[in-house]
């Protein structure tokens, strides 16, 4: 095995222990998690001062078998960083989405921003998979976010012709005026 340095970073965790968890989790070290978890199984949920729990790092990566184990270990799935971000929000893979949202995630969960997981999606190059499977899984394509926008107004301000059409698929509506 490997030994992973830990190098600080903006809201590094607070000790080596959470730090190590995190990365072993991204880098899908299962034996390392599983050790590590042994030793401290509320370290599953512990977050570095952003508040980026193991999940959150997960979920931008196809680790959906990491995901899983930290899930069954008692992972929340709804947990929020300190922008309001919960892992649904960084989804990056379609299946990681629908197991998130299979584990419990709330799909239209709102960062402080009040974007949904669509929203952030919608946001994102390369990432219309991640959309298909979130309205197929029931996420709201009109949410409006604190700014009135909705995940068709920034599929529309970036251009993006298929997500808009996918979005119109499932009934977006063009923004109301105020």
């Amino acid at each position: 095995m490997i030994a992973l340095p830990v190098l600080p970073q903006t809201g590094a965790a607070k000790s080596v222990h959470r730090a190590t968890l995190y990365d072993a989790a991204v880098f899908n070290d299962r034996a390392a998690v599983e050790r590590l978890l042994a030793r401290d199984p509320a370290s599953v949920n512990q977050g570095d001062a952003a508040g980026f729990t193991p999940l959150h790092g997960v979920a931008g990566e196809e680790h959906t078998a990491m995901a899983r184990l930290l899930i069954a270990r008692g992972a929340n799935v709804n947990a929020a960083n300190r922008e309001g971000t919960t892992p649904l929000h960084l989804a990056a893979y379609p299946e990681m989405a629908k197991l998130l949202v299979q584990a419990g995630a709330k799909i239209e969960a709102r960062d402080h921003g009040g974007n949904t997981p669509l929203h952030s999606a919608t946001e994102h190059p390369e990432m219309q998979d991640v959309m298909a499977q979130l309205l197929k899984l029931g996420a709201n394509p009109n949410a409006a976010n604190k700014a009135g926008e909705t995940p068709l107004d920034v599929a529309l301000t970036r251009q993006e012709r298929g997500k808009v059409a996918l979005l119109r698929r499932h009934g977006a509506q063009p923004r109301k005026a105020k």
